[in-house]
């Protein structure tokens, strides 16, 4: 096992695939004044965690519209990880490893947090991040 230089406690991956054939553009769509994508990613960032926060996405106008937000930003998804058919485990292990070369990190947990679920709570996020740490869970899944 590769000895990481730095050590994380969360990666959050945030996928925002361009897309969709319901909605176009849904993750730029409004709630609350501001889009689920920047909802998601601000999330995110307003937890007090050891954290990274990677937005995945395939599009080049969904990076700019989070261009002033600290999050990761330098992952934009090839043609083979953007498809209808491509699903979470793809673009979570893409993220993981894409991270781990280019900030030599490893994390403890990895979260992702679908702009579509705009409901969910920091509490919901920590509570669900605390189970794991504290080995009630191996894993959550959590829709809100």
């Amino acid at each position: 096992m590769k000895n990481y230089k730095n050590q994380k406690d969360v990666l959050f991956v945030i996928p925002a695939r361009s897309g969709s054939k319901g909605v176009k553009n849904k993750n730029l769509s409004l709630c609350a004044g501001e889009s689920l994508l920047r909802r998601a990613v601000k999330i995110a960032l307003d937890l007090d965690i050891n954290c990274r926060v990677i937005v995945s996405t395939d599009s080049e106008v969904y990076l700019k519209h989070v261009d002033d937000l600290n999050c990761s930003k330098d992952f934009l998804r090839t043609s083979y990880l953007s498809g209808d058919s491509i699903g979470d485990i793809e673009v979570i292990t893409h993220a993981l490893h894409s991270s781990e070369i280019q900030y030599d990190e490893n994390y403890k947990c990895i979260s992702m947090l679908q702009p579509t679920s705009p409901l969910r709570t920091k509490k919901n996020i920590l509570d669900s991040i605390n189970a794991i740490f504290s080995s009630i869970w191996v894993g959550v899944l959590g829709f809100a």
